[in-house]
């Protein structure tokens, strides 16, 4: 019998990039902006968004902090907008708070809340959480058919 490995999970960086937000020509960019692309900061753009309640932008917004792209890294406030990228609707999102809470980054590790954001994403039709949710069933974290509570 072969040895058991761990899953291994599909990480954050599964969310695609937003071109519109992410490069210079953002659809933030104002005229003077727009006539110098270079000067526009495409944190403060996502930022902007994210305060305006768009859940994809938060996605990105938490993915960068996370990662510390363009930005200080800060892992907590990364996982804080995470959060709220999940809570507006955005099934990748949902996903990262699960990948995020399985390795108890920004916060404490907690298997049953990965667990809970992989199913809450997979129901959504996010693949990638599916596959999470699969491979943790496999190597027997949690039960299938748990009851799913996604409350931060």
């Amino acid at each position: 019998m072969p040895p058991s490995r761990a899953p291994i999970l599909h990480a954050p960086r599964d969310h695609p990039r937003n071109p519109a937000v992410d490069r210079p020509a953002g659809r933030l960019a104002n005229r003077a902006q727009a006539q110098d692309p270079d000067t526009i900061d495409p944190v403060a753009a996502l930022t902007a968004l994210c305060d305006g309640n768009d859940a994809g932008a938060c996605t990105r917004l938490g993915d960068r902090l996370l990662e510390g792209e363009d930005v200080a890294r800060d892992e907590a406030r990364g996982v804080e907008i995470l959060f709220k990228a999940c809570q507006l609707g955005d099934r990748p999102g949902c996903n990262m708070v699960g990948f995020v809470s399985s390795k108890g980054t920004g916060r404490a590790q907690s298997t049953d809340r990965a667990l809970a954001y992989y199913a809450h994403a997979c129901h959504g039709g996010e693949a990638t959480a599916c596959s999470n949710l699969g491979l943790a069933y496999i190597s027997g974290e949690g039960a299938a058919g748990a009851v799913i509570d996604i409350s931060p």
